[in-house]
């Protein structure tokens, strides 16, 4: 594997076979997994259009066409609802800040010495959103899209704009990212380094939150925050030690534990393939005794269907409709 990506990276930070498995072993092959979910196309669909608005260049009908399944078309749909009420105050508040470029596929080989003296050498690609005329790599997110539960702003936010009223800046705007969201200050971060970041200097990351409450009402939240100097160390160094793992067969023995492998109430794609889920099937079984393929099989329709009981594979979603975060390594500075 040449390059990890941010996304990627995210993925191993909750579980390192699952993405060993795709990226390194490629157990789906050439056909990448079928991972979209009608949220996510909303996400999607929202950023194009966004990226359509700032840069003439981009074609938001081709985008739409190769980046949204045919299934989740209705997505689109949400998503115009969204930009259309962005397009106004929310985006202009933002262009007021200065936009420089938008969409710029990097790959870089990022170096890293750490405390011990050891040089790492990773290679990391990714597609930041959007860099300000500062260099600040700023990115879209929406939540809570075809959520029965929705969602809210999240804390720290500078601006909030719903129904085109500022509601003013949160009283923990001026927390580090990682405290208002780990995976934000993780994506962000990376970015940051493609364009040339020194791992250790002042570091401001943009956030442009959408959230889309149960009653279907739209907020626009910004978040302007640091990223913390001992967070940059702990990120830089996991990445490495991921990126060295996944390409040297030493990721972490993989186990069940259910919100690991259930989000969003979806069984993780690659379970299947992965020893540490039939050896939670095993014991499940009471066939302790019994081979992996035993399980395998199981799993896979060619032995007798199994029925979990006790909820194993039906998490409920939290009160505001997110999922628990992902555990973060030993060594985390949070």
């Amino acid at each position: 594997m040449r390059y990890l990506s941010p996304t990627s990276f995210i993925k191993a930070l909750n579980c390192q076979h699952q993405v060993k498995l795709i990226k390194v072993d490629q157990v789906f092959g050439d056909e990448p997994p079928d991972e979209q979910s009608i949220a996510m196309a909303t996400g999607t669909a929202f950023d194009a259009m966004c990226k359509a608005a700032l840069n003439k260049r981009f074609k938001l009908k081709d985008i739409l066409d190769s980046e949204i399944m045919p299934k989740n078309k209705m997505a689109i749909v949400l998503a115009q609802t969204i930009f259309d009420e962005y397009s106004k105050a929310p985006l202009e508040a933002l262009k007021h800040e200065g936009v420089g470029y938008v969409g710029a596929d990097t790959e870089v080989d990022l170096e890293y010495t750490d405390k011990t003296g050891k040089k790492w050498v990773s290679g990391c690609r990714g597609l930041p959103d959007l860099v300000m005329t500062d260099g600040r790599i700023t990115d879209w997110k929406v939540n809570g899209a075809f959520s029965s539960w929705g969602a809210t702003p999240k804390p720290g936010y500078i601006r909030c704009f719903l129904k085109q009223k500022d509601l003013g800046p949160h009283i923990g705007s001026l927390d580090f990212l990682e405290k208002v969201d780990q995976g934000w200050a993780v994506q962000t971060y990376l970015y940051a380094r493609l364009f040339g970041h020194k791992v250790g200097s002042p570091l401001m990351a943009g956030i442009e939150q959408v959230a889309v409450t149960k009653e279907s009402d739209l907020y626009f939240a910004s978040f302007r925050n640091s990223i913390s100097v001992d967070f940059q160390h702990w990120c830089e160094l996991e990445f490495h030690k991921t990126f060295h793992a996944l390409n040297n067969g030493t990721t972490e023995t993989p186990h069940y534990t259910k919100y690991r492998c259930v989000q969003y109430n979806k069984l993780c794609n690659v379970a299947r393939y992965c020893d540490g889920y039939q050896a939670f099937q095993l014991g499940s079984l009471g066939l302790s005794g019994q081979s992996v393929q035993s399980s395998r099989a199981v799993s896979e329709g060619t032995a007798v269907p199994v029925s979990f009981e006790g909820g194993c594979f039906l998490v409920k979603k939290r009160p505001d409709g997110v999922q628990p975060d992902s555990a973060l390594p030993s060594g985390s500075p949070l």
